[in-house]
């Protein structure tokens, strides 16, 4: 493969990752068309986090995630976001608004990330391979996320999340298949193979660390136990 076929196969993915964040997006605008007011006070699957919390995180790592395609079109650092002080300030300050404050905050924040993807898409193949980094300054810790790999970050983000809120129609079994599977490998990219059986989506969930269904089992039949970190 020539270095011209390779970069049109990383831009062809990028694309398609750009695509499937575009449809999880409306899934998730969906989900939250029926939110209201006394639903954002709510408490969320995420420990110490309400559904506001959840929601408040969604939209600011959309900007963060903007900062990052910016570094890779640009080349120019900049942080996802300024530190986790900050970070954590946006999510809590966001938590208590109106859930259509929530809901626009939302679409605003994944359109203009979804107007980054496409400048990405369009830029040249250094862009896409450009190494940038997750999460606040960190000066020890070497760039290591291409520019490539942030959709299918963003991806992640929201179906994830998504499940997180605890709503009801969506649920680990209401994941993509393609996207369970994905995300499965990410995992085991990250902490290691697991041998295990039972639906996919469960053993995500698992590997998570979010629940342990029964179904989920060892190849022996025994109880997994704790999932290993990631």
């Amino acid at each position: 493969m020539t270095a011209t076929d390779d970069s049109s196969a990383l831009a062809a993915a990028f694309s398609a990752d750009a695509a499937a964040v575009r449809a999880a997006t409306d899934r998730l605008l969906g989900t939250l068309a029926a939110l209201n007011d006394a639903q954002v006070g709510a408490t969320s699957l995420l420990p110490g986090w309400s559904i506001g919390h959840t929601l408040s995180h969604i939209a600011r790592n959309a900007d963060g995630l903007s900062n990052l395609v910016e570094w890779a079109i640009t080349g120019v650092e900049i942080a996802m976001y300024p530190s986790m002080a900050e970070r954590n300030a946006a999510i809590e300050s966001g938590a208590t608004r109106s859930a259509q404050d929530l809901r626009l905050d939302i679409s605003e924040s994944s359109s203009r990330l979804a107007a980054q993807f496409e400048l990405l898409a369009n830029a040249d193949s250094q862009a896409l391979t450009r190494k940038t980094r997750i999460g606040p300054p960190a000066p020890d810790v070497s760039p290591d996320t291409p520019g490539y790999e942030l959709a299918f970050v963003r991806l992640r983000e929201l179906e994830l999340h998504h499940v997180d809120l605890g709503l009801p129609g969506y649920d680990y079994a209401e994941l993509p298949a393609s996207f369970v599977e994905r995300a499965l490998a990410w995992l085991d990219a990250r902490s290691g193979p697991v041998e295990l059986s039972g639906p996919d989506h469960e053993v995500l969930a698992w590997r998570l660390g979010r629940r342990s269904d029964p179904s989920v089992r060892t190849t022996d039949g025994a109880d997994p136990g704790v999932a290993p970190a990631w």
